[in-house]
């Protein structure tokens, strides 16, 4: 006997009910296609515009960028700056449409799983008015075929209905659990994350970390040679609590701490000695007392750097050459009269004679450190490896139920046919060329989207599992996001001829990858 139960299935619903209007619409294709259209663009955008920093966190790179985007940009700068194109990234825009996608997610990934329950079995009525698409094959020879193919198959009288049940369900819920687990990485990392970029160091310096959880720490640059590899400790108070080897493919992970190298530098460490050889103080501003050896970094933001001789009465400048950027000029002035001793490129040997007194000027390399705290990160690569690993599974099997129904008029076919190989009336009537064009047209976008997803998920990864940024070049990032963005958007997207956009998207990564083999580190 059966208990009577509330049905809860959607077509027991009103159709003028307001909450399944609303649901219907945020599950609808053209809701989630119309978003991600409007992120690709906006990462469009972000590609094409240089993206301001951070003013209240960086304010010296801030001052960088405006100057020289100001420079490049002239009369436009001020107009694109007060709609806030130069200030996407941070925009109340795009976590609008994050927070919309991931309301519709939920709402799809809901809306996905009840599917699958109902559809574990065919309950639904396999008769149906649509007209077919005629065939000239044997009912049980169109079950064979579909079964070979692993479509779940059903046959009932002069009925044979298929699916791809579960994986085509399996698929596209992995899609949305894996996108929801993406932005809840971000919000975690938002919330609780920080960074700190651009730490110039040389060799033996030590920079407070503005840790805003925990303890304040130090990191020191113990150690950085030619080829750009170095050795950082972190300390807290006097006591070393980490340390690790780092180079420009490698990051370091140090008490929860991903410290990566963003960048080097000239640096000059310089010492000088009277001609019977003793030892004279350097000083490198009237504020600092004298010392017998001092560090100069030539940064962008500090490309001169000045210090005295105070018992020679000299002044030493030093430039960071601008046409060959590893040479370093040195000029030498007498600090009361201003008169110029030395106007010269620093010698190979770092050894400068002037007067009395010997210049040692070692010419060393400094390095631009940026440590980030990202607890979202692992909860970032789990999501990624269901998201690319559901998006190609939903290519390869997507969704498609449809009916073979046997007649007066023969087979037909009724419902979403597209991947069916012999929607033809007869098949074995078409050439070499309508078979190749018939097999890219049914299977071409879906292997292409799997193997771009795949790609690029591979790549995310792997970036994210060595402590980098998700793609090594961040002036590509929001390029090949916005690209992806526009396929995603193309193969959700209610009408199938878009979804060649997938296909092209493909063509286009594989160019680029062999083009710029940078895109894809560590692969």
């Amino acid at each position: 006997m059966r208990m009577a139960t509330t049905s809860t299935n959607p077509e027991s619903i009103p159709r003028t009910d307001p909450w399944r209007i609303a649901w219907n619409l945020l599950a609808g294709d053209a809701m989630l296609a119309s978003i991600l259209l409007a992120m690709a663009l906006l990462f469009a955008l972000v590609a094409g515009l240089p993206q301001s920093p951070d003013n209240a966190t960086d304010p010296v790179a801030f001052s960088r960028w405006r100057s020289e985007t100001q420079a490049r940009l002239g009369s436009a700068f001020t107009p694109l700056r007060e709609i806030g194109l130069f200030s996407l990234e941070r925009s109340a825009l795009l976590c609008g449409l994050i927070a919309l996608t991931a309301l519709c997610l939920t709402v799809r990934a809901t809306d996905s799983i009840l599917a699958m329950w109902r559809a574990r079995r065919f309950d639904s009525p396999l008769t149906s008015d649509q007209p077919g698409a005629p065939v000239k094959m044997a009912l049980e020879d169109i079950a064979a075929a579909l079964r070979k193919k692993r479509f779940r198959v059903v046959r009932e009288g002069n009925l044979v209905c298929a699916d791809h049940f579960p994986w085509a369900h399996v698929g596209r819920i992995a899609v949305y659990l894996g996108a929801l687990i993406v932005i809840v990485s971000l919000l975690v990392s938002k919330l609780t994350g920080w960074r700190a970029s651009g730490l110039t160091m040389g060799v033996g310096q030590m920079l407070p970390i503005n840790a805003q959880l925990g303890p304040p720490l130090d990191i020191r640059l113990d150690a950085f040679d030619s080829a750009h590899r170095g050795q950082v400790a972190l300390l807290r108070e006097t006591d070393v609590i980490g340390a690790g080897y780092l180079s420009p493919d490698r990051s370091v992970e140090l008490a929860g701490l991903t410290i990566s190298l963003s960048g080097t530098g000239p640096a000059i460490r310089a010492s000088a000695t009277l001609t019977d050889g003793l030892p004279v103080p350097l000083q490198a501003s009237a504020a600092l007392a004298p010392s017998s050896e001092l560090l100069l970094l030539l940064t962008r933001e500090e490309p001169d750097r000045f210090f005295a001789v105070p018992k020679s009465d000299l002044v030493v400048r030093l430039s960071r050459g601008a046409s060959v950027p590893d040479s370093i000029r040195a000029q030498v002035y007498r600090s009361r009269t201003g008169d110029l001793l030395f106007d010269d490129n620093v010698p190979p040997d770092g050894q400068l004679s002037v007067e009395s007194v010997n210049l040692r000027l070692g010419m060393e390399t400094f390095a631009a450190l940026d440590v980030t705290r990202d607890p979202g990160r692992p909860v970032a690569l789990i999501g990624i490896v269901m998201l690319a690993a559901g998006l190609a599974l939903a290519a390869v099997w997507p969704a498609t139920r449809f009916r073979a129904i046997e007649g007066e008029d023969g087979v037909q076919i009724v419902g979403n046919a597209a991947i069916i190989p012999f929607t033809s009336p007869d098949p074995t009537s078409l050439g070499l060329r309508e078979r190749f064009a018939s097999g890219l047209t049914l299977v071409g976008w879906q292997l292409g989207w799997a193997s771009l997803c795949v790609l690029i998920g591979l790549v995310a990864f792997t970036n994210l599992l060595r402590g980098r940024p998700v793609w090594a070049e961040a002036s590509i990032a929001p390029a090949i996001l916005a690209a992806w963005l526009a396929g995603c958007a193309a193969v959700v997207w209610p009408r199938p001829a878009p979804r060649w956009t997938a296909l092209a998207l493909l063509v286009a990564a594989l160019v680029a990858a062999i083009a710029r083999p940078s895109l894809l580190p560590g692969l």
